[in-house]
C-alpha cells in the first residue's frame, strides 16, 4: 500500500487517528452520522480506520466519544482554506 493511501486511512480534513491508542470499542463508528469510520478487526490487530474520508464534515462526534483520545480534531480554518486554494491553483 502506498504511503499516501495509508495516510488517507488515518486522517481526514478534520480528524486524525492514533490507531495505537484505539482500544477497538467501536463507539466512534456508532456515533458517526456519515459512516466515515470503519473497523480493522483481526485477532491481534483491532482498531478504527477511515473508510470514507471525503464524507467527514468535522462534527466532532467521534472525537467527543473516544475516551482513549485516539481521535484528534485537527481542522484549522485558515490553514485548510489556504491548502485548498493551493490545490485548486495546481489543477
Amino acid at each position: 500500500m502506498k504511503s499516501r493511501e495509508l495516510s488517507h486511512r488515518r486522517k481526514t480534513d478534520f480528524i486524525r487517528l492514533d490507531t495505537g491508542s484505539c482500544d477497538a470499542c467501536w463507539d466512534c463508528i456508532e456515533v458517526c452520522p456519515k459512516q466515515v469510520l470503519g473497523k480493522i478487526n483481526v485477532l491481534w490487530h483491532r482498531h478504527v480506520i477511515i473508510r470514507n474520508a471525503e464524507a467527514c464534515n468535522g462534527c466532532k462526534k467521534c472525537v467527543r466519544t473516544c475516551e482513549k483520545g485516539a481521535i484528534e480534531y485537527t481542522y484549522i480554518a485558515g490553514l485548510q482554506a489556504a491548502e485548498l486554494r493551493q490545490k485548486a491553483a495546481v489543477r
